[in-house]
């Protein structure tokens, strides 16, 4: 898993169920990014799968990432895009509409100068 993350974001490993006096849940390692101090925020993660289900061999067939970097270009209350770039030099952008996921919609955003226009909920575009 590759996220947009800053330098004050918190990183806390956990393990669900931890408190769970009837003790229903499972108890699973996990992990929490935490930024303190803001109202609203977003967090960008990208997840990879690295093999497949074996149960006498699990053997990953990548396991090492291939996501350069991932970043947060844009986020207001109506839209968020961001960006990221594998290792192999590809390049892929997303905008989410945050407040409108009809189908039908249509969107326009410009970010320095760059002009993003489609229709339903999301966009994703291969650079």
């Amino acid at each position: 898993m590759t996220s947009a993350v800053s330098n004050k974001d918190e990183l806390i490993f956990v393990r669900s169920g931890a408190n769970d006096p009837e003790f229903n849940l499972r108890h699973d390692p996990a992990f929490v990014i935490r930024r303190k101090g803001e109202k609203n925020t977003i967090f960008i993660s990208i997840v990879e799968p690295h093999g497949d289900y074996n149960p006498v061999a699990e053997i990953p067939h990548s396991p090492f990432s291939s996501i350069e970097s991932v970043e947060v270009i844009h986020d207001d209350s109506e839209y968020t895009v961001f960006h990221f770039e594998k290792t192999d030099g590809m390049k892929w952008e997303v905008a989410l509409s945050n407040t409108n996921a009809d189908k039908d919609a249509h969107h326009k955003l410009e970010i320095n100068s760059e002009k993003y226009e489609w229709q339903g909920p999301f966009y994703i575009l291969k650079k």
